[in-house]
Order: structure tokens, then C-alpha cells, then sequence
């Protein structure tokens, strides 16, 4: 059996979503002005990410190194996170910044 393959970017995006994705269905591209969303998150990461480091008092080990994490029953995580750092206790973050609405925002968070 294949392993199954998520977007670490994408782990927030509804289930349906996710599934169609996995199976190669796209539905929409995105619009300009989810495009310009997107830019705009682009311009901010380095500083939200330096910002943690900061706040938490963590050591920036990486920035937007593309990363694999094998979860559990062939369940692979692929992405490139903003940036992996570690804390004082040598215990391993994962910065990811993102921009998104309110409601997109709860149900992340559920997830």
C-alpha cells in the first residue's frame, strides 16, 4: 500500500478539500486576490518567524527547508516550514506562519 502524502500547508483546508486533493481532483485555482494573500503572507514570514524565536527564546535551526515527517501508518507529512527551531531543552519547533479569515481560523484551529 502507498503511503498517503499531505501537504503540510495544506493540513488546515476542510477534509473534502483534502481528499479531492489527494485523489488529483483540483477544484479552483486561486483568485487574485487569494494570490495577493498569499504574497502578503510571503513578505511576513521571516520576521513572524525571528519574532518566536525571540518570544519563546528558541535557536533557529532552519528556514524553508523542504521536510518530510513519516506520522503514523504510512501517513507522510510533506512541506517547508517557515522555520524549525529548538528551545532550550533541545525540544524541536515547527514555525509555520498563516494568513487566513476568521472563520477558516476556528476551524483550523479545531483541526
Amino acid at each position: 500500500m502507498a503511503a498517503i502524502r499531505l501537504r503540510a500547508s495544506r493540513l488546515g483546508a476542510c477534509p473534502r478539500l483534502q481528499y479531492y486533493e489527494h485523489q488529483g481532483i483540483y477544484l479552483e485555482q486561486p483568485n487574485a486576490a487569494q494570490v495577493r494573500i498569499y504574497d502578503q503572507g510571503l513578505e511576513h514570514e521571516e520576521e513572524l518567524v525571528d519574532t518566536a524565536c525571540v518570544t519563546y527564546k528558541l535557536g533557529l535551526q532552519s528556514r524553508q527547508v523542504q521536510s518530510e515527517w513519516v506520522v503514523d501508518n504510512g501517513l507522510v507529512v510533506t512541506g517547508h516550514p517557515d522555520g524549525v527551531a529548538v528551545d532550550i531543552n533541545l525540544v524541536g519547533w515547527v514555525i509555520e506562519a498563516k494568513c487566513m479569515g476568521k472563520k477558516r481560523l476556528e476551524r483550523w484551529m479545531k483541526n
